[in-house]
């Protein structure tokens, strides 16, 4: 038996990138094709905002999880739940200290709100990426 399913990113692929709207022309002309594989979501996004995408999708959309926040997850929409990765299982705890540490320590650097198990930090303008990532690494 063949599984084929095409898997797609959600940032930079479906969509342009962040902070520019939809282009919902497209997804709606993805949506009504009539394509024989089913769709799934690759992407670091947390479970909400793929869930957002899959029922913009389709019907297609919902045949296979998707993988969320950078494979903490994988998210199934028939059953609306989130499986953890084996491996990072039972770390929600530390996690969440992590973050709170992260918002303490590094205040210029907003980190993006919705995710269980990932942490995005976003520079803001005018900071050095090399610098953040020192910081971070230092801190932790």
């Amino acid at each position: 038996m063949s599984h084929e399913i095409v898997v797609l990113d959600v940032d930079g692929c479906l969509t342009i990138k962040k902070g520019v709207p939809l282009p919902l022309r497209e997804l709606y002309a993805l949506q009504k094709a009539k394509a024989s594989v089913p769709f799934a979501l690759c992407t670091g996004r947390s479970q909400p905002y793929a869930e957002a995408i899959i029922h913009i999708l389709g019907p297609n959309a919902f045949l296979r999880p998707s993988i969320v926040e950078n494979g903490c997850f994988l998210y199934d929409p028939r059953k609306e739940t989130l499986l953890p990765h084996p491996l990072i299982k039972g770390l929600g705890e530390s996690f969440r200290e992590i973050r709170r540490f992260l918002e303490v320590r590094c205040p210029k650097a907003p980190i993006e709100p919705g995710k269980e198990l990932c942490i995005s930090i976003h520079l803001m303008e005018g900071e050095c990426i090399e610098e953040l990532f020192q910081k971070v690494q230092d801190l932790l």
